[in-house]
């Protein structure tokens, strides 16, 4: 008996098994609760590796939970692929895997190419349309992207692939406002930022761009609302407390723009303008030793930074602590030990300490340095807000 168990080949996988766990894994999707619904798909998939559908769910949760992490999106490729080659039918795959390919890994030419084939297969379908337009807006193609949304509108459209083509259009009125903002046209740049909002009442960085709109206009109170809309919509967006803080610190309301400055580094710690906001912030009210905990908390995300390290080699001067403020700046010198200010401000510290040759050929490097070919200046304008999600 013993002998026949061990040449019994292993028994094919439960298809009930594996179904019920995907049934199970896509109603946990549909409220909301993702991660549960990863670990359903992922038992599925033990079960089932090559099952079309178990791939094709497991790619798409993947592909959600990926962001930035490279490892995470060449799985949710590999699954996506595979569902997609083992099952034509599975138009969804194809979409998914053509955003994993476009909008996540920036290989546009692979996921308008698979695009091509899945109409090629299936015909012209308002999904395959707005993931085009999708791709067309990751690529700053408007144009086209316009024309893949008019092909979408034109065929049946699902609850879902409407919000969808909605969302793009919302990205699209956004960058409409952004444009506007930038040439003062405000009441236009208005217009398209609460269209942006009405088109996609999820998104909050419209919010955001409208805050900032009104804010110029010297409409605080209103920009003000726009803020805390942005933040109620999405309250892990730093851009919404970042924008709220400076318009609060012009209020005069300092605490609570130091808590929203804050609450913007916990959310993302590598915020370079936050990180300066909330220094200048502390400095102003003479909390210095804060400001430059918090300076070099910035540093540490950015040691390359020139401007940061005198920044901080300046709050410890104004501490007095002359020894770490000659360290700060020399920081910045084995980054550039060309950089003008760099040695203007060393050369200053070390006058102060009586060494005057040293001070002297750093104050020359700087003369130097400033005496070289004049630069032409750029014509480009800086972002409306580099700060959106």
């Amino acid at each position: 008996m013993l002998a026949y168990l061990r040449t019994v080949p292993n028994p094919p996988p439960n298809v009930e098994t594996w179904s019920a766990l995907l049934r199970n894994g896509l109603e946990c999707q549909r409220t909301g609760r993702f991660d549960e619904a990863e670990e359903c798909f992922v038992r599925a998939h033990h079960l089932a590796p090559k099952q079309p559908e178990v791939c094709y769910a497991l790619g798409r949760a993947k592909l959600r939970a990926a962001s930035d992490d490279r490892d995470a999106l060449d799985e949710a490729e590999a699954l996506l692929r595979l569902a997609w080659e083992r099952d034509p039918t599975l138009v969804s795959a194809a979409g998914n895997l053509a955003r994993c390919l476009g909008l996540h890994a920036k290989r546009y030419r692979e996921a308008h190419e698979l695009l091509d084939q899945a109409v090629a297969y299936h015909g012209s379908l308002a999904l395959l349309e707005v993931i085009r337009s999708e791709l067309w807006l990751a690529q700053d193609r408007t144009h086209e992207a316009n024309e893949a949304l008019e092909r979408a509108f034109a065929l049946p459209l699902t609850a879902s692939e409407q919000n969808a083509a909605n969302a793009a259009l919302a990205r699209i009125a956004n960058r409409d406002g952004i444009e506007c903002a930038r040439a003062e046209q405000h009441d236009r740049a208005l217009f398209y930022f609460k269209r942006a909002i009405h088109l996609d009442p999820d998104w909050s960085s419209p919010h955001v761009n409208l805050g900032i709109a009104l804010a110029r206009m010297g409409m605080r109170e209103r920009a003000l609302e726009a803020y805390d809309e942005a933040v109620a919509v999405d309250p892990q967006n730093p851009a919404a407390y970042e924008n709220r803080a400076h318009l609060l610190r012009e209020m005069g309301c300092i605490e609570a723009a130091q808590l929203d400055l804050e609450m913007a580094l916990s959310i993302n710690p590598k915020a370079r303008s936050a990180s300066v906001s909330l220094v200048a912030l502390q400095r102003s009210i003479g909390d210095l030793d804060n400001a430059i905990e918090n300076l070099a908390e910035a540093l540490e995300h950015a040691p390359e930074d020139i401007d940061l390290w005198l920044e901080l080699s300046l709050l410890f001067t104004e501490v007095g602590d002359f020894e770490s403020a000659e360290a700060s700046v020399r920081g910045a010198l084995q980054i550039d030990q060309s950089h003008p200010r760099a040695c203007a401000q060393l050369a200053a510290l070390l006058v102060r300490d009586g060494r005057l040759r040293e001070a002297a050929v750093l104050a020359a490097r700087a003369d130097a340095a400033n005496s070289g070919p004049e630069l032409t200046p750029s014509n480009s304008d800086p972002p409306y807000t580099g700060k959106r999600p």
